[in-house]
């Protein structure tokens, strides 16, 4: 299945570190087309395992307006970055990427599976007998 990767300098504000530059890579499958993963990139300071999915709809919708509740919350920040902010373990990171870049990924995700046409990338078959092993 056709995925979409992009690599962004973030801002990141993480508990007891404090604020760092890092990088992030968004990850868009087709396979789940409802889905982005976000991965810090810095497996020494986060881990091999830190990823966080979002909504797709929510990342794009946080572009223009606050989104989200519990463990997940995205917004505008400025006119040129966008805030995620990620809840766990009772710790909260914040982390900014730049608003241009984040539409333009989301742009690539919406021209390979535009709105409404996600449920047309899934094969039922073949998730049923995942499913059912």
């Amino acid at each position: 299945m056709p995925i979409i990767t992009a690599e962004l300098n973030a801002k990141v504000i993480a508990g007891e570190a404090g604020c760092l530059d890092d990088e992030v890579a968004l990850h868009y499958d087709t396979a789940d087309p409802y889905a982005v993963t976000l991965q810090f990139l810095d497996e020494d300071l986060w881990g091999e395992d830190s990823v966080w999915w979002f909504d797709r709809e929510m990342l794009a919708a946080g572009v223009r307006a606050p989104v989200g509740e519990g463990r997940l919350k995205v917004w505008p920040l400025g006119e040129k970055a966008v805030m995620l902010e990620l809840h766990t373990d009772g710790l909260c990171d914040l982390v900014a990427v730049p608003v241009e870049e984040l539409r333009e990924f989301l742009r690539l995700t919406y021209v390979m599976v535009p709105e409404g046409a996600e449920p047309e990338q899934w094969d039922i078959d073949q998730l049923f007998q995942e499913m059912t092993g």
